[in-house]
């Protein structure tokens, strides 16, 4: 089966024909379905539904919209397009003229324009040929290059010298870090060998009292001293060192002193402070318990005992509040600081001056620290308790 139409106006619709027809036939049988293959004779020449006629060579250009059928998803936009639009044209390049200020020379005079004719006549220049203009073209470029490169080159020097002035500045810092690190060590071992702590501090100086003594004596051995002058010299040596070792003593028991003091009161702030509680959320909070309290008003109580420079009323008042604190306990311990405390009242009360009641408090102190550290008034204090080990492996 043949079909010699021409090609539709439509392309797309062209382009939707069927290549296969489906053709019910009568047969003795009965009626039979069978496929027929459709063959599209196509025209010599496409129809022209629209284009571009060139006028000088008389050439044809059709749409682009006349030679590619829609995609799917464009069906039924071919009535949005504008055929007639030069932009649908199968043109690929175009050319055309300009005419710049380098050809033009002149302007002619018009009957509706007036020149002024002053200078009429226009002087060319000196021609210039193709090679020529390469030439200052190829120099102004060189220019432009070296002044770029020079401003790149002067950039990078500045960024350079920025950099080298902060790299200074940073050695500058790091060298006063260095040298601050070194005066405070030189300081720490000054101040440890002024005033030493630790059981550290004491053999520094005990092996430098070594080492000077073994100095001194081997000077005095060496040296052209007759027997009498190196044994008068050996005594003093002798005599200095004794009273260097006595004077390492005195700060042997002022350091032990100062350390009993600093770590008793670490002990009273260790049993005042508050109780960290884990709530069912997971958040920890602080809470202030009564054992607590009791300990941090015993805490503040021990630190007014041991305040220097208070007046005679001031300090009967801190004594006042310390008797009403310890009577509520009856036992020896608290029996002896009530006595103290009243003597302590009674000599103020005469006017008796601060230096003959330096032992007196000293006692008082003694006393309400072991009253503070006993778990049985401070029920904090049970946690510094040490228990022996064989009290232990018997539980």
């Amino acid at each position: 089966m043949v079909d010699n139409g021409l090609i539709p106006s439509d392309l797309n619709s062209f382009m939707e024909r069927p290549a296969r027809h489906e053709v019910t036939v009568m047969r003795p049988s009965g009626p039979t379905k069978i496929n027929v293959d459709i063959e599209y004779n196509l025209p010599e020449h496409k129809p022209f539904l629209g284009g571009f006629k060139n006028r000088v060579t008389g050439e044809e250009y059709h749409h682009v919209a006349g030679q590619t059928a829609l995609l799917p998803h464009q069906r039924g936009l071919d009535k949005l397009i504008d055929k007639f639009h030069r932009a649908c044209q199968t043109q690929i390049t175009t050319s055309g003229d300009a005419q710049t200020a380098r050809e033009f020379g002149c302007q002619t005079p018009f009957f509706h324009q007036y020149i002024n004719d002053e200078y009429p006549t226009l002087n060319a220049g000196e021609y210039m040929l193709a090679k020529d203009e390469l030439v200052i073209r190829e120099v102004s470029a060189l220019k432009i290059q070296r002044v770029t490169r020079g401003l790149f080159a002067r950039q990078t020097v500045a960024k350079m010298r920025l950099e080298l002035e902060e790299e200074k500045k940073e050695m500058e810092e790091q060298e006063k870090k260095v040298q601050a690190e070194l005066e405070h060590k030189r300081m720490v071992e000054i101040e440890r060998r002024r005033h030493p702590r630790t059981a550290a501090d004491f053999k520094v100086l005990l092996d430098e009292l070594a080492a000077w003594h073994w100095q001194e004596t081997q000077a005095i051995n060496e040296g052209n001293h007759p027997e009498e002058e190196r044994r008068k010299l050996l005594q003093d040596l002798l005599q200095k060192e004794t009273e260097l070792l006595h004077t390492i003593d005195r700060m042997k028991i002022e350091a032990k002193k100062q350390n009993t003091e600093y770590r008793n009161d670490k002990d009273l702030d260790t049993l005042s402070k508050k109780k960290l509680w884990q709530l069912t959320n997971g958040e920890i909070i602080k809470v202030r318990t009564p054992n607590s309290m009791r300990a941090k008003e015993l805490r503040n109580l021990y630190r007014a005992l041991k305040f220097e420079g208070v007046t005679a009323d001031e300090r009967i008042e801190i004594l006042l509040l310390l008797k009403q604190t310890v009577k509520e306990f009856n036992c020896q311990l608290t029996q002896d600081m009530i006595t103290l405390i009243d003597r302590e009242a009674d000599l103020l009360n005469r006017g008796r001056s601060e230096a003959s009641l330096m032992g007196l408090r000293k006692r008082i102190e003694t006393l309400f620290l072991q009253f503070c550290q006993t778990p049985e008034f401070n029920p904090e204090s049970a946690s510094l308790q040490k228990v022996p080990a064989d009290v232990v492996a018997a539980d």
